[in-house]
């Protein structure tokens, strides 16, 4: 029997290093551990942070703490993944508004994470696991408002338990994309709102079909708004039109502050357009995008949009159009005496 359990034991072992080998030398990625990955829960041991009556305060920001969860009691049960899991408990009181990102990126067992507002009846934001950090949790972009209570929870999937680090910081600053310069053309269109029929320069979306046509010059810029709107499913399009009287290499690019980036396109003047150049591939906010092609003389437009998403009606953005050729202004008619009056 003892011989058995020697043979099994060691037969273990080798298959461990084996597989510990494997994963690191070879060439894919170790697969993920199943949910609920993580310690064995160990004897309860009351401490501070166990629940909300003693949670541990967080007193300014930036902040970070570990520890491990094995060793607390299952007080409560997240609102969007309910578990058994042990928990533990801090407690921020902001002195002003702000906006919070917290992290248990680099927890070593499958996490969740909720924050309350003011006490465990009212949570304001819940996560299991996180597309930044695969089975761990990250909240972002989360508002606080200053004069409430804000708990942190961190807790963990099904029964999982263990170390935890946790990282609480403010949201970074929103980008900031650049002012609209003198001179430029206003696009002048109404705000959109859940509602808004867009029709002002709504292009081949409307019959029938409306343009705001741009003036020739060799360089404009143009600063408009749009956003998404009933609730992200529809968007207000921009449709600009430019007329080259010669060969030329038309250019067109846009900044602004769309939540996923702006789409932009070169097109035809047909309706449904012929695309001659652009890109519909989703960024960040203040992300120029801008494409160029060499076309013929003609009239072409120039389409600008949000994507569908979060981005406020409003929202501004800047369009610089390049490489427009126009053709020479006319002389005007003049008199022999007019000529001489210039010399004299």
């Amino acid at each position: 029997m003892k011989r058995t359990a020697l043979i099994s034991t060691l037969l273990l072992c080798c298959f461990a290093a084996s597989a510990f080998a494997n994963d690191n030398l070879g060439t894919t990625r170790p697969a993920t551990p199943p949910k609920g990955f993580g310690e064995s829960a160990r004897p309860h041991i009351q401490a501070g942070g166990d629940n909300f009556g003693t949670a541990t305060v967080i007193p300014a920001l930036p902040y970070a703490d570990g520890g491990n969860t094995c060793a607390f009691a299952d007080d409560y049960s997240p609102p969007c993944v309910p578990s058994s899991a042990p928990d533990v408990i801090y407690v921020f009181r902001p002195t002003t508004d702000m906006c919070i990102d917290v992290s248990l990126c680099n927890s070593n067992y499958d996490t969740e994470l909720v924050i309350y507002q003011n006490g465990p009846g009212t949570p304001i934001a819940c996560q299991d696991d996180s597309p930044d950090c695969g089975l761990r949790s990250h909240l972002t972009n989360v508002p606080l408002l200053a004069g409430n209570t804000y708990y942190i929870m961190v807790d963990g999937y099904n029964l999982a338990c263990g170390d935890y680090e946790l990282v609480v910081t403010e949201c970074p600053p929103p980008p900031k994309c650049e002012p609209c310069p003198a001179g430029a053309i206003a696009e002048g269109e109404p705000v959109c709102s859940d509602g808004y029929v867009d029709s002002f320069n709504a292009g081949c979306n409307v019959d029938p079909p409306v343009f705001r046509i741009l003036p020739c010059e060799p360089e404009i810029t143009v600063c408009g708004t749009y956003g998404a709107y009933n609730g992200g499913s529809t968007r207000d399009t921009d449709w600009y039109e430019v007329t080259v009287s010669d060969p030329t290499v038309l250019t067109a690019s846009v900044t602004g502050h769309g939540v996923t980036g702006s789409a932009l396109a070169i097109i035809d003047a047909t309706c449904p357009p012929a695309l001659l150049c652009g890109s519909f591939t989703q960024t960040a906010e203040c992300v120029e995008n801008s494409c160029s092609v060499a076309v013929g003389p003609g009239t072409y437009r120039i389409f600008v949009a949000s994507f569908f998403d979060t981005t406020p009606c409003g929202s501004t953005y800047t369009l610089n159009i390049g490489g427009l050729t126009c053709p020479p202004v006319p002389a005007r008619p003049t008199t022999w005496g007019a000529v001489k009056g210039i010399y004299r």
